[in-house]
């Protein structure tokens, strides 16, 4: 499971409408998790108004170990 969510941000005033969502200041942070709820994943630090897209593209394309890393099957012998 992949998922973007909206976290509340605290910026330097001339950062301010980088980080301007539909509502407040926020972040975004992407988070990966497993079936039993087990994180693999997170990404912080975009800002409120980036788009959810580039956030996946940007994880994706970061080196391992800070990038994310996709599996087509994923088993108990595979290890993230």
């Amino acid at each position: 499971m992949i998922n973007n969510t909206h976290i509340d941000a605290i910026v330097p005033t001339k950062l301010v409408a980088r980080f301007q969502g539909r509502k407040d200041l926020t972040q975004i942070v992407l988070a990966t998790a497993l079936p039993n709820k087990l994180f693999t994943y997170v990404l912080a630090t975009w800002e409120g108004s980036a788009n959810d897209l580039i956030v996946l593209k940007a994880a994706l394309s970061l080196l391992h170990p800070r990038g994310l890393r996709l599996y087509d099957n994923l088993s108990k012998n595979n290890h993230i």
